[in-house]
């Protein structure tokens, strides 16, 4: 028997066509409660109790568990005690969960850790400019405060 490639089957309904429109979230539940996890460790300078209990419950439901039932495989502060490190373990779960679904390389830009993280997996340097959009010619050119040397660098 031959090898089956690995198959995502996310946000698939059978009995529909495979362009049926339904395939693409803009934002899922747990995209929700792993920024509020994120954003209330940042805000309180270390991860709180209910920080904790928001990438918990992501992390039981992907385990197939009831979310709301503590678990074996739940994180607490041995896991991490400060807010950076709170931070790893919710931008590796946000690499877990949203998988194939384009948001990684926004959380590495918007965290600072792009080069870094790219660099360490695949021995790359990647140029400053590739972390910024060009600003479109249009808005320069239809913005009186915009010159050319106010774009991006690189671009």
């Amino acid at each position: 028997m031959a090898a089956q490639p690995i198959r995502f089957g996310k946000f698939k309904d059978a009995g529909f066509a495979p362009s049926h429109g339904n395939d693409y979230p803009v934002l899922r539940y747990p995209d929700a409660l792993l920024i509020y996890a994120e954003a209330a460790s940042q805000a309180n300078n270390g991860p709180t109790a209910l920080a904790f209990d928001r990438l918990n419950q992501v992390r039981r439901r992907a385990y197939g568990l009831d979310p709301d039932q503590s678990s074996l495989i739940d994180l607490t502060t041995a896991n991490a005690s400060s807010a950076a490190d709170f931070r790893q373990l919710v931008l590796r779960e946000r690499a877990y969960e949203f998988m194939i679904e384009g948001k990684r390389w926004f959380d590495l830009i918007r965290t600072g850790t792009v080069k870094q993280v790219v660099l360490e997996a695949k021995g790359i340097a990647i140029p400053d400019y590739f972390l910024l959009f060009p600003i479109p010619a249009q808005e320069i050119d239809n913005n009186p405060e915009l010159t050319s040397e106010d774009q991006n660098p690189g671009y």
